[in-house]
């Protein structure tokens, strides 16, 4: 018999995915987004090497229309499911 389907436990449906190279740009690119979203009903989160998973995704865990991102830690949380690219309407690079 085939073993059970793993479940999925996704946390994040980002609308935007903003792609950028080094974890200082990411930071900056957040900013400005923050600055942005503000007073629209949107949010932004941003997640790059450097700082500690855990408290990354307790912010990606509220915020998540718009998500700044590296690659490496893009594809650690996709890898681990936290994060769908199912809703993502536009990519930035």
């Amino acid at each position: 018999s085939k073993p059970p389907k793993k479940a999925h436990f996704y946390r994040c449906f980002p609308q935007c995915i903003i792609l950028v190279p080094t974890r200082e740009l990411a930071a900056q690119v957040h900013g400005e987004t923050l600055k942005l979203v503000r007073g629209a009903g949107l949010r932004s989160a941003a997640v790059y090497g450097g700082i500690p998973y855990d408290e990354q995704m307790k912010e990606v865990d509220t915020a998540c229309e718009f998500l700044t991102a590296t690659p490496g830690r893009l594809a650690d949380m996709l890898a681990k499911e936290k994060v769908s690219l199912s809703g993502v309407q536009h990519v930035c690079l």
